[in-house]
């Protein structure tokens, strides 16, 4: 078997098992907690097979998964117990071709049997509900934001989401603000804070760490007091870019990836202590460095460990405490892939082997080439150098 390694931008689990959406086309996976082969299990309605990226977040209640959009238009969910789908529209449609390539979605939180979503190319929040199969949209306006120095075209919200008393907070990817959703009145409160990122709540759900990258700084803040000063940032952290992409407060420790591969820091908000971990055996730093979507789409505790995957490296982590537990890949049989992507009909077919991530926003194709028996390749008409490697190939 040729093997064709997959990465996902979330995984869900379900006992010993992980379900996941591909990233590099269309299919939901199946695969051990330890990783190896995974068993394709379907595709997703209404969407192309060659799409990648199509969904962010993902979140599991009972036997349901609930599938959160990137480049897909639709909220998906799937019944693992009857193998079936509901699609549901994204609410929000925003055509402005600059931001074409964005998520739909920044990230999510699930709390009791809903979904909270915040959207990307629109500032709202979409909420779903399993128990009543509700779907509901709440609208802040783009007016709140441009008025808090917005730069435009880009995400409304970060990926660091947290639930905090009786509000959901998230920060502003550009303004310099913590968006405040209350869950019981059901509006939106902007708090000013200056640049910096948010890093998570404590255990007790009653302060907000955040990283203040220009002035290396660790704050806790809440609605109530305020930010205040708790530890200074030491040389640890000068080895790395300022160009933070999100982060998990996990076991007292605050975990803050990079956008690129690199050293991650981890901030102890009881000692103060800071440590970098240079972990990605990815080191093509210049080679990736437009990839504003990132090398760590997701970071998740399970049974108290940490698991977070690099795409850039198609790699698994999962840590218990500061110890790494293992690291793991999944992959498919790639014969079997191209098959179900392009059926049987009599050309030969590869998938492309190249380098560059898989995160890059110039396209929104697999990669992959269909080559017929002459050796050219399908759809534009025009020839294909055949050598050690098949090329790019634009449509099919």
């Amino acid at each position: 078997m040729r093997k064709q390694k997959l990465w996902a931008s979330d995984i869900v689990f379900a006992e010993d098992n992980i379900f996941f959406s591909s990233g590099q086309f269309n299919g939901l996976f199946k695969a051990g907690l330890q990783g190896g082969e995974a068993e394709f299990i379907n595709f997703f309605p209404y969407d192309s097979k060659l799409q990648s990226r199509l969904h962010g977040d993902a979140f599991k209640y009972n036997d349901e998964i609930l599938f959160l959009p990137d480049l897909s238009e639709y909220i998906t969910l799937y019944s693992i117990k009857n193998n079936n789908f509901v699609c549901m529209k994204f609410p929000v449609e925003n055509k402005n071709p600059a931001m074409k390539y964005w998520p739909q979605v920044v990230g999510g939180i699930m709390i009791d049997s809903r979904v909270y979503a915040f959207g990307a190319k629109y500032p709202c929040v979409v909420c779903y509900d399993f128990e009543t199969r509700k779907l509901e949209t709440y609208d802040i306006g783009t007016e709140q934001f441009e008025m808090r120095e917005y730069s435009g075209q880009m995400p409304f919200f970060s990926r660091d989401i947290y639930l905090m008393e009786d509000s959901i907070f998230v920060r502003g990817l550009t303004s310099e603000v913590i968006v405040e959703f209350n869950l019981n009145v059901k509006k939106f409160f902007l708090h000013r804070m200056g640049t910096q990122l948010s890093c998570g709540t404590d255990e007790n759900g009653e302060k907000i760490w955040v990283l203040q990258e220009r002035r290396n700084t660790i704050c806790a803040w809440n609605r109530y007091g305020g930010m205040q000063q708790i530890i200074k940032v030491d040389n640890a952290a000068e080895k790395v870019t300022q160009n933070w992409q999100c982060s998990i407060l996990y076991k007292n420790e605050i975990w803050i990836f990079p956008y690129l591969p690199g050293v991650i820091v981890n901030v102890n908000t009881q000692s103060g202590k800071i440590k970098a971990m240079d972990l990605f055996k990815n080191s093509m730093v210049e080679e990736y460095k437009n990839d504003v979507l990132g090398a760590v789409w997701f970071r998740k505790i399970y049974k108290n460990k940490l698991y977070f995957m690099s795409v850039l490296e198609n790699i698994l982590y999962c840590f218990d405490g500061d110890q790494e537990k293992f690291r793991t890949d999944f992959y498919a049989d790639r014969n079997r892939i191209i098959k179900l992507l392009f059926g049987s009909n009599g050309y030969s077919q590869g998938l492309i082997d190249r380098k560059q991530t898989l995160w890059k926003i110039d396209y929104d194709i697999i990669d992959a080439a269909m080559l017929n028996d002459n050796c050219r390749a399908d759809g534009k008409g025009e020839d294909t150098e055949i050598g050690n490697a098949i090329y790019r190939c634009t449509s099919f």
